[in-house]
């Protein structure tokens, strides 16, 4: 029976030996370990995100500068400016020019599409041009 007692308490001394000197200290380096990592994937996280909006923000700020210098070459030219000038015209005139135009609003449309928008006074002298 002393044998017995003995042997479990051996066995009892060799659990708490293994939970204390090894479970514990692997638990305790999993989780510093672990939040050593989630934080590290943060920062690098952040700083990816950042960059790429970074890199949105010129794009953008590129794509914009694009569109105001087409717009300025569009609006300068002298059949957009010919526009001004539109009474008197014959029917098919207006056609022509509307026609013209167009097709130079389709050659400036490569990424952003142009097209045109016509707020005349009398409505039905535009009759082929799409509603406003």
């Amino acid at each position: 029976m002393f044998k017995g007692e003995n042997s479990q308490a051996l066995m009892k001394k060799a659990l708490l030996f293994i939970v204390v000197l090894l479970f514990i200290p692997m638990l305790l380096i999993f989780w510093l370990s672990s939040n050593q990592a989630s934080h590290s994937i943060k920062l690098q996280a952040g700083k990816t995100l950042y960059q790429l909006n970074k890199q949105n923000h010129a794009t953008m700020d590129r794509v914009m500068d694009s569109i105001d210098q087409t717009t300025v070459a569009i609006m300068s030219s002298k059949l957009v400016q010919s526009w001004n000038n539109i009474d008197g015209l014959s029917e098919k005139q207006r056609i022509a020019k509307y026609v013209a135009t167009e097709k130079l609003l389709a050659d400036y449309s490569a990424q952003v599409k142009y097209s045109l928008f016509l707020l005349a006074e009398r409505p039905a002298d535009y009759y082929f041009a799409p509603p406003t």
